[in-house]
Order: structure tokens, then C-alpha cells, then sequence
């Protein structure tokens, strides 16, 4: 029980994170700092899809809303990133089938796989998440050196962020 309430500290305090860094840092254009998808993949990869993407759903329009955001945006992009964490969990980690239902985090699967799948799923969800807030008439390639540059620095923070993350019990 202890384990668990540290986790969900854990996930509090990374979503009041989200409200901050989405509130004060604006990124100068090039760069969207998230940590939604950080919460998303602690959700164990055994969760019925369906349950995943109502708790995604919920958790990005909180942050849309607390963010003063387009509301909608990071709902949506979580929501699409909830379909998918799991076939990418079982080509990236677990490709013998075997959905530990644990929090993936670099302690726990190692460095090399957890930065394949959150390089995956940060592009999966950043890749939503540009076209969603404004595809509009802005240049191809400047979307995609804007997701290109996200991906790197948000699996940066992510690979930081879940050293803290406390161990199970």
C-alpha cells in the first residue's frame, strides 16, 4: 500500500509539473514540453485498452483545461497514444508476449528498451499533438524538426523524471 500511494504522489506531482512547464515555458515554437505521456506508460500494459484511453482521455483534457491550452488537443493525442502503448510495449520490450504489469521505467526494463519505447510513444503522442494544435499552412519541415526536436528533449526529461519514480513493494 505504501508502494502505491508513493506512485500516485509520483503521478501528481509530474502532472502539477505538466500545469507548470505548460503554463510558464513556452518553447519559443520549436519545442512542446509534455509529461502526459510519461503517466500514460505507467499505466500497466495488462489495462484493458478501453479503461486506458478513458483515463487518457480524462488526464489530457485536465491538462488542456489547466493549462489554458486548446482544449481538446492533448485529450486527444493521449487518447491516441492509450490505443497504442501496448503493441508498442509488446514489439519494443516485450516481443515473447510476456505484459509484465509493472510501470515501465530504466530501473526496471533497462536503458536501451525503455528509451525505444519512449522514444515511441513520445513520437506517437507528439506527432498527434502538433497536428492537432495547428497544422495549418506552417511549413512541412518545420513540423517535423519541431516534433524531431520535442521527442529528444521529452525522452530526456522522461528517462530523468522516471529514475525517481519510487520501486514497487
Amino acid at each position: 500500500m505504501r508502494g502505491s500511494v508513493a506512485h500516485w504522489i509520483y503521478y501528481l506531482l509530474v502532472f502539477v509539473l505538466q500545469v507548470i512547464v505548460g503554463n510558464h515555458f513556452d518553447g519559443w515554437a520549436w519545442l512542446h514540453f509534455c509529461f502526459i505521456p510519461l503517466i500514460l506508460i505507467a499505466i500497466p500494459p495488462t489495462w484493458d485498452v478501453r479503461l486506458s484511453m478513458v483515463l487518457a482521455f480524462g488526464l489530457g483534457l485536465a491538462a488542456d483545461l489547466a493549462t489554458c491550452g486548446v482544449p481538446g488537443v492533448n485529450a486527444g493525442a493521449a487518447v491516441i497514444l492509450a490505443a497504442v502503448k501496448e503493441p508498442l510495449f509488446r514489439a519494443l520490450v516485450s516481443p515473447d508476449g510476456q505484459n509484465p504489469a509493472w510501470t515501465p521505467t530504466v530501473r526496471s526494463i533497462g536503458v536501451w528498451p525503455y528509451l525505444k519505447y519512449t522514444l515511441a510513444t513520445y513520437a506517437v503522442y507528439l506527432s498527434v499533438y502538433v497536428i492537432f494544435d495547428g497544422f495549418t499552412l506552417t511549413p512541412v519541415l518545420f513540423i517535423l524538426a519541431k516534433i524531431l526536436l520535442s521527442v529528444v528533449v521529452n525522452v530526456s526529461l522522461a528517462a530523468l523524471l522516471s529514475l525517481f519514480l519510487p520501486e514497487k513493494s
